[in-house]
């Protein structure tokens, strides 16, 4: 197994964060969508441990929460019996918590439009 360079990395990570979809960052930069992925998810977790540890003791006047709808796997239409027992596939939402004024979001969460994701949120 080879390990994928420093600046390819930074390569695809950026083509990620640039909104660019997976298939799209294996054709530009020949990396494996599969790779691509893996990267993504390790970039993740990295970002989220950060703001863990770094985001403390805010100064913010006002934090603006929204919304934003999405689906995994299959709309919600398309859903089959066994797919509606799985919290992890059909309509998603992203809660988002944000400084108007530094555009800081201080605290997200990713789930179903339900009490228990709001709460986590929150």
């Amino acid at each position: 197994m080879s390990v994928l360079a420093r600046p390819k990395q930074e390569q695809v990570i950026s083509l990620l964060v640039e909104c660019c979809s997976i298939r799209a960052i294996e054709r530009i930069t020949g990396v494996h969508r599969d790779t691509v992925m893996r990267l993504g998810l390790r970039a993740g977790r990295h970002a989220y441990l950060a703001m863990d540890r770094v985001l403390r003791d805010i100064q913010a006047e006002r934090i603006e929460c929204d919304e934003l709808w999405t689906y995994v796997a299959k709309k919600d239409k398309r859903l089959t019996v066994e797919d509606k027992l799985n919290d992890e596939i059909g309509s998603q939402f992203v809660f988002i918590g944000m400084d108007p004024a530094t555009k800081l979001v201080p605290s997200f969460e990713v789930g179903k439009r339900n009490i228990a994701t709001a709460h986590a949120f929150m």
